[in-house]
């Protein structure tokens, strides 16, 4: 099942870029649950079928011009761990900024019922470069 759930994260992130985050709404359980933690700016939670969009948007709009690359994908279990590079251009102020974020999604069922993302800072927290651990990500 993990790798069908590493398929099903490529692909939502790619709709996702493409068409954006309202694509998805098929892949989206009712019970999502999306999360930003510190110490990306403006950290929070969203609940429901609405919450990807609403944490997309106010992501977003923050951003004049914002593109997302995946990077590495991690297989854990019922989780899928993703590199993103980012990059964009400040809204007020039309400042170039990029960034990696770290995003871990849970799938039951193939249905999208989780979203963490953090920043590489958090990452390496307690000594260990997550990157490379799998199993650590259980405790996003």
């Amino acid at each position: 099942m993990s790798e069908e759930n590493v398929a099903l994260v490529r692909w939502g992130l790619e709709a996702w870029t493409r068409d954006g985050a309202g694509s998805l709404a098929p892949f989206v359980d009712d019970d999502l649950v999306v999360r930003r933690l510190d110490p990306m700016p403006d950290p929070g939670t969203w609940r429901g079928r609405d919450a990807l969009r609403a944490a997309t948007d106010d992501w977003l709009g923050a951003f004049s011009d914002f593109t997302m690359s995946p990077g590495e994908f991690i297989d854990a279990g019922d989780r899928v761990v993703v590199r993103l590079d980012q990059e964009g251009r400040g809204a007020a102020g039309d400042v170039p900024v990029s960034g990696t974020a770290w995003f871990v999604f849970g799938l039951r069922e193939g249905r999208l019922v989780r979203s963490t993302c953090t920043a590489p800072a958090r990452m390496r927290s307690g000594g260990r470069d997550w990157t490379s651990q799998g199993r650590a990500w259980r405790r996003l």
